[in-house]
């Protein structure tokens, strides 16, 4: 309407979401509900299967928003932009980044104005990779997109369980009549402790062009017909403590033949890798051996390694590739029929290797020839972490 400013726009995979700064617009048609008229929200947020999401007005259902698993972390935004704005809840955690199988450890601390009921204290996590694709033929487009949960759970720290949208709907019209049986909660600040092992098969945390794997850690009070209190922050999962470089030989043949002979060199070049711990800070080791067949000179060779993405997103594929490290190795015999050079580079603290199921992401290391008067020769090679 007139004069509205638009807060918050969602889109789900049925429907649209609008908050704006005086109501709030969702369905199909959207419907328009005044702010002033909403009262609380009750809302599935942990696992991986449909939910619904309902808004109140007391003890009366205004709207309802079905909704698959995927589309939790977006109406997670919309309960937080809804959600009162004192700051009563808040989470703390005891690292700064997790490897997968590890136990991440904190405390959620609620700063409680005054006793009352609530269904739960609860901390969730959520794991997804997600991708999106987006297609254009000039005169239209269209956006395709993958979502793969990696785990959704939720642990009690206090009260019970969080209720299915049937079970919230229900307590709404019993609500009418009598009071909800919940524990209270007093008054005052509450420190509740929780351990959550990470499964050992998660993928490390990545944001790229058409990739992203992301973590989302929680904490909520659940109230009853009414505005829950919601912490939402992001967890970081990097490479296992244990990863290492797999040692590997590499071993080219790159004969002079063909209609360009006498443009190229005769040469035979490798690589060797290696087995170093992979961690940000530590040195990839690498050596390159060259031997010269041919009476051309090699000044120097061009180092790179690099980080491929290829993302799948309903029928259609994207690659790109991002250069992480760059510089050159100035041979000091030009002339000489071998070179062998041994050189580090440091391991980048992003990306890490993974392989997901809609997407993955390699680290490739490339040595380039800077042969005189010919064409220049590239060796390429993968490196695997194991």
């Amino acid at each position: 309407m007139r004069g509205e400013k638009v807060k918050k726009a969602v889109q789900t995979s049925s429907t649209w979401i609008v908050l704006t700064d005086q109501a709030l617009y969702c369905g199909e048609p959207l419907q328009r509900y005044r702010r002033a008229d909403l009262t609380g929200i009750e809302f599935d947020r942990a696992g991986t299967g449909p939910g619904a999401m309902m808004f109140m007005s007391e003890s009366e259902v205004l709207a309802r928003i079905d909704f698959a698993g995927k589309d939790r972390p977006l109406l997670a935004q919309i309960e937080k932009a809804l959600s009162p704005r004192k700051r009563l809840l808040q989470l703390f955690i005891d690292q700064d980044d997790y490897a997968a199988g590890e136990t991440v450890r904190g405390h959620v601390e609620v700063d409680w104005p005054k006793a009352g009921p609530v269904r739960g204290v609860r901390v969730g996590m959520s794991g997804t990779e997600e991708t999106e694709i987006s297609i254009s033929d000039g005169e239209y487009s269209s956006t395709w997109t993958e979502a793969e949960t990696q785990f959704a759970e939720e642990w009690i720290l206090f009260g019970g369980d969080q209720i299915g949208w049937c079970q919230a709907a229900g307590e709404a019209l019993r609500a009418i009549f009598r009071k909800t049986n919940y524990p209270e909660l007093p008054a005052g600040r509450h420190r509740f402790p929780f351990e959550i092992a990470l499964p050992s098969d998660v993928l490390p945390t990545y944001q790229g062009d058409y990739a992203t794997v992301k973590y989302r850690l929680y904490a909520v009070v659940d109230v009853p017909l009414g505005f829950d209190r919601v912490f939402d922050g992001a967890l970081t999962v990097v490479e296992s403590r244990g990863a290492k470089v797999v040692p590997r030989t590499y071993v080219s043949d790159q004969p002079s033949e063909g209609f360009f002979k006498n443009l190229s060199a005769d040469l035979r070049m490798g690589f060797q890798i290696t087995s170093v711990p992979f961690h940000y800070g530590e040195n990839l080791r690498f050596r390159l051996r060259v031997e010269n067949r041919s009476q051309k000179k090699i000044r120097a060779a061009r180092i790179s390694l690099s980080a491929v993405e290829e993302a799948r997103a309903g029928s259609y594929n994207r690659q790109t590739r991002t250069d992480l490290q760059k510089f050159s190795l100035k041979f000091s015999d030009p002339e000489a029929t071998g070179h062998d050079y041994s050189f580090d580079v440091p391991i980048p603290a992003w990306p890490v290797p993974f392989a997901g199921r809609y997407s993955q992401v390699t680290l490739w290391l490339a040595a380039t020839l800077d042969v005189a008067r010919g064409f220049n020769t590239t060796l390429e090679i993968p490196i695997e972490i194991s």
